[in-house]
């Protein structure tokens, strides 16, 4: 993840919290795959993925964790879709 993208990733947490949107989240581990697998064995429908990139460009992918399809999201659109695609 890098530091900064951690740190954006709280703001983005508190964002989905205040929006009644449930989540986990894995920022303990640096390791992407490791994330992953946590959220496969959690069985979570989608996977919220910041890294130094979307950091920059005030964005999330967002990971269908079923058919691995992803989509970037900007961060600001992401309480909407994530409530739209978790009906």
């Amino acid at each position: 993840l890098g530091m900064e993208a951690k740190r954006k990733s709280l703001s983005v947490l508190e964002l989905l919290r205040t929006r009644n949107i449930e989540i986990h989240q894995a920022l303990t581990q640096d390791s992407l795959a490791d994330q992953m697998a946590i959220a496969r064995g959690l069985g979570v429908p989608y996977a919220v993925i910041m890294g130094v990139k979307e950091v920059k460009e005030n964005s999330v992918i967002v990971r269908d964790m079923f058919t691995r399809s992803q989509e970037t999201i900007s961060i600001s659109n992401l309480p909407t879709y994530l409530k739209r695609v978790l009906r």
